[in-house]
């Protein structure tokens, strides 16, 4: 049975460190890369997975599907800490359909992914290889620490996503609902607009006033902003030396 080896990119750094860490390790035939694209995210990371591609001459495969609005918009509600719908939806069941694709193509499945352990409580057990509903997952740096990351990419010349240049801890999703407060005040008005109407109609499908961050984002922005300019932004990597 031939392996397949599926590889999960979002155009952030450790996304971009198991890229180089699996070409390394196995022939570009037998991996897959695919970005879902949530339809909610910076232009830049578009524009990165082009340079990846261009850069290391693969191919990322971009997969829709319904976006991160038109499922605020079928859910009724905006994503928060209780109910992380989006993550699921958006990403781990395209992965699913994904691995099942090829599961039943003949292929011998294995899922590869960039967790880390130093990321959260929850994956401080994590090992390189788990099991996880009869998938095979290997997590080749769930070991390594984020400077361990930048260094692995120093090493290898690939230029991290410039969005960390400018101060963001995440590239995902703009903005995440898990946004730092400190770089909210460095979100573009046209991204904050984006907020702002998805906000309206959510609110106005559910009669209620529905808030992307729990509360009115111009008041986000605004402490943001006073954070900032008191010197007490900590968004920014810039122990990592990849601010601007």
């Amino acid at each position: 049975m031939n392996k397949i080896y599926l590889v999960s990119v979002s155009g952030g750094k450790d996304s971009t460190a198991i890229i180089l860490y699996m070409l390394s390790r196995r022939s570009k035939e037998q991996i897959v890369f695919s970005y879902f694209d949530t339809g909610w995210e910076h232009p830049s990371v578009y524009e990165y997975l082009d340079y990846l591609e261009k850069t290391l001459q693969i191919k990322i495969n971009r997969v829709g599907g319904i976006t991160f609005e038109e499922l605020c918009e079928r859910e009724e509600y905006i994503p928060n800490y209780t109910a992380r719908f989006c993550s699921r939806v958006l990403k781990h069941e395209k992965g699913q359909e994904l691995v099942k694709k090829y599961k039943e193509a003949g292929y011998d499945v294995y899922v590869v992914t960039g967790v880390r352990r130093d990321e959260s409580k929850a994956r401080a057990t994590y090992t390189t290889r788990n099991r996880h509903n009869g998938d095979k997952i290997i997590q080749p740096i769930v070991y390594w620490t984020a400077q361990d990351v930048f260094n692995y990419l120093k090493k290898h010349n690939i230029e991290a996503n410039p969005l960390y240049k400018q101060g963001w801890s995440r590239v995902g999703c703009y903005p995440c609902i898990f946004v730092r407060q400190t770089e909210i005040g460095r979100l573009e008005p046209w991204a904050i607009k984006r907020v702002q109407d998805l906000e309206k109609k959510i609110s106005a499908i559910r009669g209620k006033k529905i808030s992307f961050f729990k509360e009115d984002i111009d008041s986000k922005v605004r402490r943001s902003s006073a954070y900032n300019a008191l010197g007490l932004d900590l968004g920014c990597i810039s122990q990592y030396g990849e601010c601007g």
